[in-house]
Protein backbone atom coordinates (compact mmCIF):
# COMPACT_ATOMS: atom_id res chain seq x y z
CA UNK A 1 0.00 0.00 0.00
CA UNK A 2 1.20 3.69 -1.17
CA UNK A 3 0.51 6.30 1.31
CA UNK A 4 0.93 10.08 -0.11
CA UNK A 5 1.97 11.97 3.14
CA UNK A 6 1.50 15.85 3.94
CA UNK A 7 3.94 15.52 6.58
CA UNK A 8 6.49 12.71 5.97
CA UNK A 9 5.65 12.30 2.16
CA UNK A 10 5.31 8.75 0.39
CA UNK A 11 5.33 5.83 2.74
CA UNK A 12 5.05 2.02 1.15
CA UNK A 13 3.37 -0.20 3.75
CA UNK A 14 4.16 -3.77 3.39
CA UNK A 15 3.04 -5.31 6.63
CA UNK A 16 -0.88 -6.93 6.17
CA UNK A 17 -2.20 -6.86 9.21
CA UNK A 18 -1.95 -3.21 9.21
CA UNK A 19 -3.16 -2.93 5.22
CA UNK A 20 -5.93 -5.26 6.36
CA UNK A 21 -7.14 -2.97 9.62
CA UNK A 22 -6.66 0.33 7.18
CA UNK A 23 -9.00 -1.10 4.72
CA UNK A 24 -11.73 -2.49 7.24
CA UNK A 25 -15.12 -0.50 7.98
CA UNK A 26 -14.08 0.73 11.46
CA UNK A 27 -10.82 2.34 10.89
CA UNK A 28 -12.74 3.82 7.12
CA UNK A 29 -14.88 5.39 9.13
CA UNK A 30 -12.46 8.15 10.74
CA UNK A 31 -12.63 9.90 7.24
CA UNK A 32 -15.95 10.94 8.07
CA UNK A 33 -14.55 12.93 11.39
CA UNK A 34 -13.15 16.06 11.27
CA UNK A 35 -9.58 16.20 13.65
CA UNK A 36 -10.77 19.67 14.89
CA UNK A 37 -14.28 18.75 16.27
CA UNK A 38 -16.35 21.57 14.91
CA UNK A 39 -17.30 21.07 11.07
CA UNK A 40 -15.71 23.14 8.07
CA UNK A 41 -17.87 25.02 7.35
CA UNK A 42 -18.15 27.06 10.94
CA UNK A 43 -14.62 26.45 11.47
CA UNK A 44 -11.58 28.52 11.22
CA UNK A 45 -8.89 26.39 10.33
CA UNK A 46 -6.44 26.57 7.54
CA UNK A 47 -5.25 22.56 7.46
CA UNK A 48 -8.03 20.72 7.87
CA UNK A 49 -7.87 16.77 8.10
CA UNK A 50 -9.28 13.81 9.47
CA UNK A 51 -8.93 11.11 12.31
CA UNK A 52 -8.09 8.83 9.37
CA UNK A 53 -4.91 11.49 8.58
CA UNK A 54 -3.97 11.49 11.95
CA UNK A 55 -4.12 7.85 13.16
CA UNK A 56 -2.32 6.91 9.75
CA UNK A 57 0.04 9.54 10.47
CA UNK A 58 0.90 8.03 14.30
CA UNK A 59 1.63 4.87 12.83
CA UNK A 60 4.36 6.49 10.34
CA UNK A 61 5.19 8.10 13.16
CA UNK A 62 6.19 4.82 14.96
CA UNK A 63 7.22 3.08 12.30
CA UNK A 64 10.08 5.70 11.68
CA UNK A 65 11.08 5.88 15.17
CA UNK A 66 11.36 2.01 14.81
CA UNK A 67 8.68 0.97 16.89
CA UNK A 68 7.35 -2.88 16.99
CA UNK A 69 4.68 -3.63 14.65
CA UNK A 70 2.34 -4.62 17.50
CA UNK A 71 2.74 -0.77 18.92
CA UNK A 72 2.66 0.50 14.91
CA UNK A 73 -1.05 -1.12 14.90
CA UNK A 74 -2.04 0.43 18.46
CA UNK A 75 -1.07 3.92 16.97
CA UNK A 76 -3.31 3.04 14.06
CA UNK A 77 -6.45 2.03 16.18
CA UNK A 78 -6.38 4.86 18.65
CA UNK A 79 -8.58 7.27 17.48
CA UNK A 80 -10.76 4.54 16.24
CA UNK A 81 -13.32 5.04 18.77
CA UNK A 82 -14.34 8.55 18.37
CA UNK A 83 -17.42 9.19 17.86
CA UNK A 84 -18.43 12.07 14.91
CA UNK A 85 -16.63 15.82 15.79
CA UNK A 86 -14.20 14.28 17.73
CA UNK A 87 -13.69 15.37 20.82
CA UNK A 88 -17.33 17.79 20.41
CA UNK A 89 -19.06 15.17 22.48
CA UNK A 90 -17.19 15.91 25.72
CA UNK A 91 -18.38 19.69 25.01
CA UNK A 92 -21.95 18.29 24.69
CA UNK A 93 -21.57 16.29 27.77
CA UNK A 94 -20.08 18.69 30.07
CA UNK A 95 -16.27 17.38 30.08
CA UNK A 96 -14.32 19.66 27.64
CA UNK A 97 -11.60 20.15 30.44
CA UNK A 98 -10.79 16.54 29.99
CA UNK A 99 -11.96 15.62 26.87
CA UNK A 100 -11.71 11.71 27.65
CA UNK A 101 -14.86 10.12 26.56
CA UNK A 102 -13.58 8.56 23.71
CA UNK A 103 -11.12 6.92 26.02
CA UNK A 104 -13.09 5.50 27.86
CA UNK A 105 -15.42 3.70 25.15
CA UNK A 106 -12.20 2.64 23.77
CA UNK A 107 -12.24 -0.98 24.56
CA UNK A 108 -15.72 -1.20 23.79
CA UNK A 109 -15.49 -0.12 20.39
CA UNK A 110 -12.69 -2.05 19.31
CA UNK A 111 -14.18 -5.56 20.92
CA UNK A 112 -17.47 -5.03 19.02
CA UNK A 113 -16.22 -3.98 15.53
CA UNK A 114 -14.31 -6.13 12.96
CA UNK A 115 -10.80 -5.40 14.36
CA UNK A 116 -10.70 -8.55 16.78
CA UNK A 117 -10.88 -10.99 14.03
CA UNK A 118 -8.14 -8.96 12.07
CA UNK A 119 -5.82 -8.66 15.03
CA UNK A 120 -6.91 -12.61 15.66
CA UNK A 121 -5.85 -13.87 11.70
CA UNK A 122 -2.25 -12.78 12.82
CA UNK A 123 -1.76 -13.60 16.21
CA UNK A 124 -2.45 -10.29 17.80
CA UNK A 125 -3.81 -9.60 21.39
CA UNK A 126 -6.46 -7.48 21.08
CA UNK A 127 -6.29 -6.64 24.90
CA UNK A 128 -2.67 -5.92 24.84
CA UNK A 129 -3.27 -3.24 21.65
CA UNK A 130 -6.01 -1.26 23.63
CA UNK A 131 -4.03 -1.27 26.51
CA UNK A 132 -2.02 2.34 25.85
CA UNK A 133 0.47 1.45 29.07
CA UNK A 134 2.28 -0.99 26.97
CA UNK A 135 3.60 1.48 24.24
CA UNK A 136 5.41 4.05 25.51
CA UNK A 137 6.19 6.21 22.48
CA UNK A 138 2.30 6.34 21.38
CA UNK A 139 1.01 7.88 24.52
CA UNK A 140 2.29 9.72 27.01
CA UNK A 141 0.83 12.34 29.46
CA UNK A 142 1.75 15.54 28.74
CA UNK A 143 4.09 17.02 28.86
CA UNK A 144 6.28 14.55 27.24
CA UNK A 145 5.85 13.48 23.34
CA UNK A 146 4.25 11.06 21.83
CA UNK A 147 3.71 9.87 18.54
CA UNK A 148 0.18 11.10 19.16
CA UNK A 149 0.93 14.55 20.12
CA UNK A 150 3.79 14.54 17.43
CA UNK A 151 1.22 13.74 14.61
CA UNK A 152 -1.70 16.23 15.38
CA UNK A 153 0.84 19.21 15.75
CA UNK A 154 2.62 18.40 12.81
CA UNK A 155 0.30 18.54 10.71
CA UNK A 156 0.05 22.20 11.49
CA UNK A 157 2.98 23.26 11.47
CA UNK A 158 5.15 25.29 8.75
CA UNK A 159 7.14 22.84 6.24
CA UNK A 160 10.24 24.28 7.51
CA UNK A 161 9.79 23.51 10.92
CA UNK A 162 7.82 20.15 10.29
CA UNK A 163 11.50 18.89 8.56
CA UNK A 164 13.38 20.49 11.78
CA UNK A 165 11.16 18.29 14.12
CA UNK A 166 11.23 14.87 12.24
CA UNK A 167 15.18 15.23 11.17
CA UNK A 168 16.02 15.61 15.02
CA UNK A 169 13.58 13.08 16.43
CA UNK A 170 15.25 10.26 18.61
CA UNK A 171 14.56 7.69 20.96
CA UNK A 172 16.38 6.84 24.67
CA UNK A 173 14.95 4.61 27.53
CA UNK A 174 11.62 4.51 25.86
CA UNK A 175 10.75 7.86 25.60
CA UNK A 176 10.83 10.73 22.33
CA UNK A 177 13.42 12.80 22.73
CA UNK A 178 14.98 15.68 20.74
CA UNK A 179 18.25 15.17 19.54
CA UNK A 180 19.49 19.29 20.03
CA UNK A 181 18.02 22.30 22.10
CA UNK A 182 16.92 24.18 19.13
CA UNK A 183 14.72 21.62 17.85
CA UNK A 184 13.37 21.13 20.70
CA UNK A 185 11.86 24.58 21.64
CA UNK A 186 11.02 24.87 18.13
CA UNK A 187 8.42 22.07 18.25
CA UNK A 188 7.52 23.31 22.13
CA UNK A 189 6.93 26.85 21.06
CA UNK A 190 4.85 26.18 17.46
CA UNK A 191 3.13 23.61 19.90
CA UNK A 192 2.01 26.39 22.06
CA UNK A 193 1.14 28.57 19.18
CA UNK A 194 -1.10 26.02 17.53
CA UNK A 195 -2.88 25.66 21.49
CA UNK A 196 -3.42 29.18 20.99
CA UNK A 197 -4.70 29.80 17.58
CA UNK A 198 -6.23 25.86 16.56
CA UNK A 199 -7.07 24.20 19.70
CA UNK A 200 -8.27 26.24 22.66
CA UNK A 201 -8.29 30.08 21.68
CA UNK A 202 -10.76 32.27 21.55
CA UNK A 203 -12.10 31.25 18.12
CA UNK A 204 -11.68 27.43 18.89
CA UNK A 205 -13.62 28.05 22.13
CA UNK A 206 -16.18 29.96 21.13
CA UNK A 207 -16.81 27.61 18.47
CA UNK A 208 -16.51 24.49 20.32
CA UNK A 209 -19.63 25.81 23.05
CA UNK A 210 -21.44 26.92 20.26
CA UNK A 211 -21.52 24.01 18.55
CA UNK A 212 -21.73 22.08 21.14
CA UNK A 213 -24.79 23.73 22.00
CA UNK A 214 -26.46 23.11 18.98
CA UNK A 215 -25.89 19.29 19.35
CA UNK A 216 -27.36 19.68 22.87
CA UNK A 217 -30.33 21.18 22.18
CA UNK A 218 -30.66 18.66 18.86
CA UNK A 219 -30.51 15.39 21.21
CA UNK A 220 -33.16 17.54 23.41
CA UNK A 221 -35.47 18.07 20.55
CA UNK A 222 -34.78 14.07 19.53
CA UNK A 223 -33.69 15.82 16.28
CA UNK A 224 -30.81 13.62 16.74
CA UNK A 225 -30.03 10.11 18.62
CA UNK A 226 -26.54 9.93 20.94
CA UNK A 227 -26.19 6.57 18.27
CA UNK A 228 -26.03 8.68 15.53
CA UNK A 229 -22.51 9.84 17.03
CA UNK A 230 -21.67 6.98 16.11
CA UNK A 231 -21.70 7.17 13.01
CA UNK A 232 -19.43 10.55 10.73
CA UNK A 233 -19.89 14.54 10.67
CA UNK A 234 -22.11 14.77 7.64
CA UNK A 235 -24.39 12.04 8.94
CA UNK A 236 -25.23 14.25 12.23
CA UNK A 237 -25.31 17.32 10.21
CA UNK A 238 -27.71 16.23 7.98
CA UNK A 239 -30.41 15.08 10.19
CA UNK A 240 -29.72 18.69 11.86
CA UNK A 241 -30.27 20.87 8.66
CA UNK A 242 -33.12 18.43 7.88
CA UNK A 243 -34.77 19.66 11.10
CA UNK A 244 -34.26 22.96 10.36
CA UNK A 245 -34.74 25.05 13.40
CA UNK A 246 -34.65 28.68 13.56
CA UNK A 247 -32.70 29.27 16.41
CA UNK A 248 -29.73 26.55 15.31
CA UNK A 249 -30.09 27.99 11.68
CA UNK A 250 -29.41 31.34 13.39
CA UNK A 251 -26.43 30.01 15.40
CA UNK A 252 -24.80 28.21 12.60
CA UNK A 253 -25.18 30.89 10.20
CA UNK A 254 -23.52 33.66 12.93
CA UNK A 255 -20.60 30.62 12.74
CA UNK A 256 -20.24 30.98 9.07
CA UNK A 257 -18.40 34.31 10.14
CA UNK A 258 -14.48 33.40 9.51
CA UNK A 259 -14.08 35.76 13.01
CA UNK A 260 -16.36 36.33 16.13
CA UNK A 261 -13.61 39.04 17.43
CA UNK A 262 -16.31 42.02 16.28
CA UNK A 263 -18.80 41.22 18.22
CA UNK A 264 -19.83 42.15 21.90
CA UNK A 265 -18.64 39.83 24.56
CA UNK A 266 -21.13 38.47 27.04
CA UNK A 267 -20.25 37.33 30.96
CA UNK A 268 -20.73 33.55 29.77
CA UNK A 269 -17.14 31.90 30.49
CA UNK A 270 -16.23 28.62 28.55
CA UNK A 271 -12.83 26.46 29.46
CA UNK A 272 -10.81 23.95 27.11
CA UNK A 273 -8.22 21.41 27.98
CA UNK A 274 -4.70 22.98 28.00
CA UNK A 275 -2.54 21.36 25.78
CA UNK A 276 1.19 22.05 25.98
CA UNK A 277 4.74 20.00 25.61
CA UNK A 278 7.88 20.45 27.51
CA UNK A 279 10.30 18.10 26.00
CA UNK A 280 13.45 16.51 27.23
CA UNK A 281 16.66 17.05 24.39
CA UNK A 282 19.82 15.84 24.85
CA UNK A 283 22.74 18.05 26.24
CA UNK A 284 26.36 15.55 26.23
CA UNK A 285 23.85 13.00 26.33
CA UNK A 286 22.32 13.57 29.41
CA UNK A 287 18.43 14.32 29.43
CA UNK A 288 17.24 17.88 29.87
CA UNK A 289 13.91 19.28 30.35
CA UNK A 290 13.09 22.10 27.72
CA UNK A 291 11.48 24.65 30.77
CA UNK A 292 14.51 23.33 33.38
CA UNK A 293 17.10 25.17 30.96
CA UNK A 294 15.41 27.60 28.69
CA UNK A 295 13.68 30.74 30.28
CA UNK A 296 12.18 32.35 27.44
CA UNK A 297 10.21 29.19 26.71
CA UNK A 298 9.39 28.58 30.48
CA UNK A 299 7.74 32.36 30.28
CA UNK A 300 6.13 31.72 27.24
CA UNK A 301 4.58 28.76 29.01
CA UNK A 302 3.22 29.95 31.79
CA UNK A 303 1.86 33.43 30.43
CA UNK A 304 -0.28 30.71 27.92
CA UNK A 305 -1.50 28.66 31.15
CA UNK A 306 -2.31 31.81 33.04
CA UNK A 307 -4.66 33.11 29.67
CA UNK A 308 -6.29 29.86 29.27
CA UNK A 309 -7.09 29.60 33.11
CA UNK A 310 -9.39 32.38 32.65
CA UNK A 311 -11.14 31.13 29.81
CA UNK A 312 -12.70 32.51 27.29
CA UNK A 313 -16.20 34.35 26.87
CA UNK A 314 -18.73 34.03 24.41
CA UNK A 315 -20.01 36.55 22.34
CA UNK A 316 -23.62 37.99 23.36
CA UNK A 317 -24.75 37.44 19.43
CA UNK A 318 -25.25 33.99 21.08
CA UNK A 319 -27.19 34.45 23.88
CA UNK A 320 -30.21 33.21 23.04
CA UNK A 321 -28.90 30.00 22.23
CA UNK A 322 -27.72 29.19 25.66
CA UNK A 323 -30.66 30.61 26.96
CA UNK A 324 -33.26 28.16 24.92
Amino acid sequence: MNIKDRVYGNQKIISPVIIELIQSKTFQRLKGISQHSVPKRYNYIKREFSRFDHSIGVMIVLKILNATEEEQIAGLLHDVSHTAFSHMIDWVLGSSKTQDFQDKRHEEVIKSSDIPSILGKYNYDVDRIINYINFPLLEKKIPDICADRLDYSLREFSRKNIDICLKNLDVLDDMIIFKTKESAKIFAINFLKREAISWSGFESVVRSSVFARILQISLEKKFIDIKDFNKDDKYVLEKIYKANNNNINRALKILENRSLKKFELSDRVFYSKFRYTDPIFLIDNKKIRLSEYDNEFKSILNKQREKEEKGFRIPKVFDFIFGQ
